[in-house]
Formats: C-alpha cells, sequence, structure tokens
C-alpha cells in the first residue's frame, strides 16, 4: 500500500493480473469502502476523515493511516 501515509488516493501493489476485491474498514470496526481493483490502480478517498483504517484485500490486512489533504 503506497503511500502510506495517504491523502486523495493511494494504490496496492498488485502483480495479479486478476481483479482482487478489497475492503476498508475503519478502526471502530464500519466499513467505509468496498470495491473491486484491476492491477495497478488507484482507490480514490478524499471523503475519508483523517485517521486510521484497515485494509482487507487478498486474505491480508493491512493499516493505511489517512491525513488531510
Amino acid at each position: 500500500i503506497y503511500p502510506n501515509p495517504a491523502s486523495g488516493e493511494f494504490r496496492i501493489a498488485n502483480q495479479n493480473e486478476q481483479t482482487i476485491d478489497i475492503s476498508i474498514i475503519h478502526v471502530n470496526g464500519s466499513e467505509v469502502l468496498s470495491r473491486s481493483i484491476q492491477k495497478d490502480e488507484s482507490i480514490s478517498i478524499p471523503d475519508l476523515k483523517p485517521g486510521l483504517y484497515i485494509i482487507k484485500y487478498l486474505d491480508k490486512a493491512k493499516k493505511l493511516l489517512v491525513l488531510q489533504p
């Protein structure tokens, strides 16, 4: 996941040719975004409030810090 911290958008280094499903979950447990992405597609997050989020994809969970733009 880069850049991390992020502001506005981020990318997941996806070397697979397949579409992958991602979920963005606030630390309070609420899912704030769920979608499918292609290889090297950026994920736009302009509406996310600053804070810590969990990104779930490909059976992984990574932390993402969102800063104010």
